[in-house]
């Protein structure tokens, strides 16, 4: 894996949240609360050589978002920085869209990205501070990074920092469901960043029920879908192996069909890599390497860990299945 370097820091991976509820989070002064942000998690280090960003994995992604480099160099106000951030894809409102942001991911050919970039703008939303002009600031309470990150950054159209929200919990989770956010963020003010770490310092609240799976497998589709993907095979890490999740066949436009049955291609395998799949389905599966991770939302989990009414959200393409966040 990179590693992101600059000055003091060296960062392997940024710091993670654990999923929680409101009734983790006690007294409110303690708590700073924030958007949760539904994209592409970013490590932005602006630096002597230039501008450069990288995934939650270390993987150096500038080419594929270089409409950030130059907003990233005129926002920030500092020779030296690594920061924090979320990037965001935007629909043709300029709402943010996970869905819009997919069709961005992995590309680096520059006529590739060109097109997609006037398709899909993204911004960054910035919402911490691991150090600036040589400064390491991890051990600096949140409340202290975040207000040297409101200091050093002017903000634009594609560079944003994460607003500080007002407010209780509920009253916030309720404007986040009506706002179509994915959720809520809590830090404890006086948490220090502690890089590739899943701590109870940082807590999400989400409005809905979601989570990443492994693809393992697909269906051929019927009727009107015939000659594409019909419904995907999931699953979920099970002590140590891989165990049924159900199948999602909901969610996705035409074109992601046809393109995930050419990528579905290169992964093929005779058998499947999971277990617990249903004697119905297995006759019909054809199984995959359980290599790409996906997002679905759903009704609610069975007690055999069964997904009801999942819906398609998209491939994590800034993930591998090795990634999957089971905290979900």
């Amino acid at each position: 894996m990179t590693t992101v370097t600059t000055g003091a820091v060296g960062v392997t991976a940024p710091m993670l949240a654990t999923l929680g509820d409101p009734s983790w989070i006690g007294e409110r002064e303690r708590w700073a609360l924030e958007v949760k942000w539904d994209g592409y998690r970013a490590i932005a280090r602006i630096d002597a050589d230039g501008v450069h960003l990288f995934s939650r994995r270390g993987n150096d992604i500038t080419l594929t978002y270089p409409d950030l480099i130059e907003p990233l160099r005129t926002a920030v106000h500092a020779r030296e920085a690594i920061l924090d951030g979320e990037i965001v894809g935007l629909d043709h409102a300029g709402a943010p869209s996970f869905a819009a942001l997919q069709t961005r991911a992995g590309l680096t050919r520059p006529a590739d990205v060109g097109n997609a970039r006037v398709v899909v703008p993204v911004r960054i939303v910035l919402f911490d501070m691991l150090e600036i002009d040589g400064r390491d600031v991890r051990a600096d309470s949140f409340d202290t990074r975040h207000a040297r990150l409101v200091a050093t950054i002017t903000p634009s159209a594609q560079v944003r920092v994460s607003d500080l929200l007002t407010g209780s919990v509920a009253d916030l989770l309720g404007w986040c469901r009506r706002s179509g956010y994915e959720g809520l963020i809590a830090k404890r003010r006086r948490s220090s960043y502690r890089p590739g770490v899943r701590s109870r310092d940082w807590v999400k609240l989400k409005t809905r029920s979601a989570r990443e799976v492994i693809v393992a497998g697909w269906v051929e589709g019927q009727r009107s879908l015939t000659g594409t993907v019909g419904a995907l095979i999931l699953a979920l890490p099970d002590d140590g192996g891989l165990r049924y999740a159900g199948r999602v066949g909901t969610g996705f436009t035409r074109h992601e069909r046809d393109t995930l049955r050419t990528r579905l291609a290169a992964l093929a395998a005779e058998a499947p890599a999971i277990a617990g799949v249903p004697a119905g389905l297995a006759g019909r599966a054809h199984w995959l390497r359980p290599e790409l991770l996906g997002e679905v939302t759903y009704e609610e989990a069975t007690t055999e860990g069964r997904l009801r009414q999942p819906s398609w959200r998209g491939l994590r393409a800034d993930k591998t299945a090795a990634d999957i966040d089971v905290d979900d």
